[in-house]
């Protein structure tokens, strides 16, 4: 009798086994794949069953997917966007597609789905570019279009482009990718030949930018960095309307005829999305370099906005109906490099309507020869509060001494 009450008791107390993962409902976590981006939705569908099958939701994809996105494939891939998956919509929209002859290039960042556009030299008006004593055509493996057209010597430099496209709504800025000196390969190492690099520290290169609706851009620069390729920013444009098409156009000028001036490389330009932070819990930014950087001092810089940037009627605007939440906490920087220097600052964002370059930290380089690998992040992560209405455009590194003027206006420390 005691023995059966004894089983009676085990029998009672054993626990019920505990729920798993693959019995989550498949709606309820193609409602949370929603939330995530494109790769973490592709590395939670190898959980299990249902993650998988839920990660294949047409839905899912197509909050990831731009909202004029039936134009895009219609244009770039020349398919009814209905005959095919969301999810294989997107990883075509992923890969670099070509149009305009193949002189233009459009793929959606992996990420969070930011459309990026590249276009090559060939698909730009360039003054003397059929002469071969002023312009060459190098092949390359570091450029997007296989080659670059390098100039040895001219008097009257004038390059001019032009794109109409249907870009989501949001906001973009523009670059020049050039190169000072002509880049090669010697033994399976680059190599960089600065015998006809002149002419530029006399006067600066003039960009300019002007869109269809009005928008202006104008910046200049001395170019004195040679050796590697570098984006030059010529200005940001708004799109309001992603169902009607952009015109944009684009110029780099040098026009001072007192001189002459050679031994650059123009190898195309870059249209990039500038990330809006609409609201967030937890906001983390990681990124890393890895570079031979010339011997010296150099500063980093995080280029940040506290609102939403646009135009109206010509004018610059600022929608701060989205920012909250940064008066809080501060926000942490952090800048690490490869031979172990350190630096942190933080600050709070507290200076809405202007883009800030936010000082991070200062390394220093002694050996050019040995690659550089630098790690840096920005970080609010107290999860008490909600942030938002933050732009986030990109990292600069400068060397010290001419960074020594924007930390002037760094709110950090």
């Amino acid at each position: 009798m005691g023995a059966g009450f004894s089983d009676f008791g085990r029998e009672s107390i054993e626990a019920p086994s505990k729920p798993g993962l693959g019995e989550i409902p498949e709606s309820c976590v193609a409602l949370i794949l929603t939330c995530l981006d494109a790769p973490e939705i592709c590395r939670l569908a190898v959980l299990n069953r249902v993650f998988h099958r839920a990660s294949s939701a047409d839905f899912v994809w197509e909050s990831k997917l731009p909202e004029n996105y039936r134009v895009l494939v219609k244009k770039l891939l020349d398919e009814s966007p209905e005959s095919l998956a969301k999810k294989e919509l997107y990883a075509k929209l992923c890969r670099p597609n070509r149009f305009d002859g193949g002189s233009k290039e459009v793929w959606l960042e992996k990420g969070r789905g930011g459309l990026c556009v590249s276009i090559s030299w060939k698909g730009m008006k360039i003054t003397g570019i059929d002469d071969r004593r002023y312009w060459n055509h190098i092949p390359t493996d570091e450029s997007r279009f296989h080659t670059v057209a390098y100039l040895q010597q001219i008097w009257w430099l004038e390059v001019d482009g032009n794109l109409e496209f249907e870009f989501p709504a949001g906001n973009y800025s523009l670059f020049f990718r050039l190169h000072l000196g002509k880049p090669s390969k010697r033994l399976g190492r680059p190599v960089c030949n600065l015998e006809r690099v002149h002419g530029w520290s006399i006067k600066p290169v003039r960009f300019h930018l002007s869109t269809s609706n009005g928008q202006h851009a104008i910046s200049q620069c001395y170019l004195n960095e040679p050796g590697r390729w570098i984006n030059h920013h010529v200005g940001d444009f708004f799109v309001e309307d992603s169902n009607i098409p952009m015109k944009i156009k684009f110029s780099m000028t040098q026009i001072d005829c007192t001189h002459t001036k050679g031994g650059l490389c123009l190898d195309s330009v870059f249209i990039y999305p500038i990330a809006y932070l609409q609201q967030i819990w937890w906001l983390e930014v990681d990124g890393n370099l890895e570079f031979e950087f010339p011997a010296g001092n150099y500063s980093l810089f995080f280029r940040l906005h506290l609102g939403k940037p646009s135009k109206r009627l010509g004018r610059p605007v600022c929608n701060l109906e989205r920012v909250h939440g940064w008066s809080i906490k501060p926000v942490r920087f952090h800048l690490s490099t490869s031979n172990g220097q350190h630096a942190i600052s933080q600050c709070y964002l507290n200076e809405p309507g202007r883009w800030i370059n936010h000082h991070v930290g200062d390394f220093f380089v002694e050996d050019s020869n040995i690659p550089m690998k630098i790690k840096f992040s920005m970080t609010q992560i107290d999860c008490t509060h909600t942030k938002g209405g933050l732009c986030l455009d990109s990292v600069f590194i400068y060397p010290s001494e001419f960074g020594e003027r924007l930390k002037q206006f760094s709110i950090c420390r």
